[in-house]
């Protein structure tokens, strides 16, 4: 597949799966840009990578946590402060309006780094193979994982609903 065809069809999934976890503008377009320059010094190379969708996550994902590294930040969604903050600026804000997607958003920010990126992953589609090669864990470990995340997921919602139903209620 010609690199133009492969940009056109990956860079916005890049950039959204770097300022997904970012919420950084500038840091998510440098980043991407790196991936990308790098997969076409790989095709001019001609070690054009077998798996394209998978090479370009696991690279996009490895010059995050090296950026994050050197900055000694982490832009995760630690902060639903930060994280509703960063959504006012785009068309999902419209989406996640409702109180659901917000206790969602509010679990997920529960969650840690590598969980985060693990239910990315899968929501990209990406397969239990893929998954594993990205996140370097044992194939067979991927669907385990995976099930202990969402059912962490799922506690956090419950858990915060509870407590924003208290609060309605003046209960806490």
């Amino acid at each position: 597949m010609p690199f133009t065809k492969i940009y056109n069809l990956y860079y916005i999934r890049i950039y959204q799966f770097v300022y997904r976890h970012s919420f950084s503008h500038p840091d998510s377009e440098d980043i991407t840009q790196e991936v990308f320059m790098n997969l076409h010094t790989e095709i001019n190379k001609k070690n054009t990578p077998n798996n394209i969708k998978a090479w370009l996550y696991k690279c996009a994902l490895n010059k995050f946590i090296n950026i994050n590294k050197r900055k000694k930040v982490i832009h995760l969604t630690d902060n639903i402060n930060q994280y509703e903050k960063a959504l006012t600026n785009s068309i999902e804000y419209e989406v996640i309006q409702n109180e659901k997607k917000r206790l969602i958003s509010k679990a997920l920010s529960m969650l840690s780094q590598k969980e985060q990126i693990l239910l990315n992953l899968y929501n990209d589609d990406f397969s239990y193979k893929e998954i594993s090669k990205i996140l370097e864990i044992k194939f067979t470990s991927v669907g385990k994982t995976l099930s202990r995340v969402i059912d962490k997921l799922a506690i956090q919602i419950k858990k915060s609903n509870h407590e924003e139903l208290c609060r309605e209620r003046s209960i806490i």
